[in-house]
């Protein structure tokens, strides 16, 4: 799948007929959502068969959000939405779990926000447990929100509340139930609220591992493009 997309990206310069472009962006679009469901699905089936490994390292939580922001603030513009961060209180500046696990968590509730979002805005808030030693991301939309109906089919595989969201959305129903197994790995949960045509609340939250003696920091007063660049420097 990955060498037909990569041939008919090469394809694209040799193309100048309109209608020909259009066929090949046809390929290229559909290629990719055949390989989003290759991977879900070989994802589940790992997860499944207990062979998805998790990976307890030490990392900085804002870096990750900030790539997360950076990565989809390209799909909400693309819909004409607003995409924010919001840092609740002093977050820790180093947490141990999977990096890699929690990125891929946070792109999927945050890329079906904006998914089912035609108006308005989606927000990430972020807010750390120091009691319980957890950290919490709330992922608000303004979008068509979910039936009662829907919600009880909501973390099933394959499933995506009913066939009308299937059709007008597209996605293989496997995002969410692959999420959640994942947060379960991280010691973690994923919960849901939601008002049909007002739009929803995910919330996953993680353990942080052991941080005693790490320094809290409070993202929230700096400036987005300076955070990165302010802890660096904290760090040296």
């Amino acid at each position: 799948m990955t060498a037909i997309l990569g041939y008919a990206d090469l394809l694209k310069d040799l193309v100048h007929l309109d209608e020909a472009t259009k066929y090949l962006q046809t390929i290229r679009n559909n290629g990719y959502y055949l390989l989003d469901i290759i991977n879900d699905i070989l994802d589940l089936s790992k997860i499944e068969a207990g062979k998805l490994d998790v990976a307890c390292e030490r990392f900085e939580p804002h870096r990750l959000i900030e790539d997360v922001r950076s990565i989809m603030e390209i799909r909400a513009k693309e819909k004409g939405l607003t995409l924010e961060v919001r840092y609740d209180g002093k977050q820790p500046k180093v947490i141990q779990s999977d990096a890699k696990r929690l990125k891929q968590i946070l792109i999927n509730l945050v890329g079906n926000a904006i998914k089912f979002t035609h108006l308005g805005r989606v927000q990430m808030a972020v807010r750390f447990d120091a009691t319980a030693r957890r950290l919490q991301f709330d992922v608000f939309d303004t979008g068509i929100g979910i039936s009662t109906e829907q919600m009880e089919r909501l973390f099933k595989p394959f499933s995506q509340g009913d066939a009308s969201v299937s059709r007008n959305f597209g996605g293989t129903g496997l995002g969410l139930i692959i999420s959640r197994r994942l947060a379960e790995m991280l010691d973690g949960s994923i919960s849901v609220s939601s008002t049909e045509g007002v739009g929803s609340t995910f919330s996953v939250n993680i353990a942080t591992g052991e941080i005693a003696g790490l320094n809290l920091v409070d993202y929230e007063c700096m400036p987005v493009g300076s955070r990165t660049e302010s802890e660096s420097s904290d760090s040296e």
